[in-house]
């Protein structure tokens, strides 16, 4: 999946959009002029396959929160190994931060409740 949102241009877009600082949607649909409903499929896409996070949470003037979104890796490659092709992953600062955050303090699956 993480190649299908290379290879799609807009995906790429929100990518480069996130990479220097962490942006809600409603920043980055402004800056692409892409559609509201396509800026959330895309986003919800590249998320699903580890390539952006929510790097924090923001309180818009009108009291409502809204997602700020980061990029999770600085390099992406492809190599060839004893498997064959590899790709290899390199995560970000902010993705490492995330992922070892994740390890210790994991999230309850969405309709599970939690075990206690």
């Amino acid at each position: 999946m993480i190649v299908a949102q290379m290879a799609d241009s807009e995906s790429r877009l929100i990518i480069n959009s996130t990479l220097k600082a962490p942006k809600t949607a409603m920043a980055i649909g402004k800056e692409l002029g892409m559609p509201t409903s396509t800026l959330y499929r895309k986003i919800a896409d590249l998320k699903r396959c580890g390539l952006l996070m929510v790097d924090r949470i923001v309180v818009r003037e009108d009291g409502k929160r809204e997602p700020a979104y980061a990029c999770t890796f600085k390099e992406i490659s492809f190599r060839t190994g004893e498997k064959g092709v590899e790709l290899e992953v390199v995560l970000s600062e902010r993705g490492m931060v995330k992922t070892w955050f994740e390890l210790f303090f994991p999230t309850p699956a969405s309709g599970s409740p939690e075990k206690p």
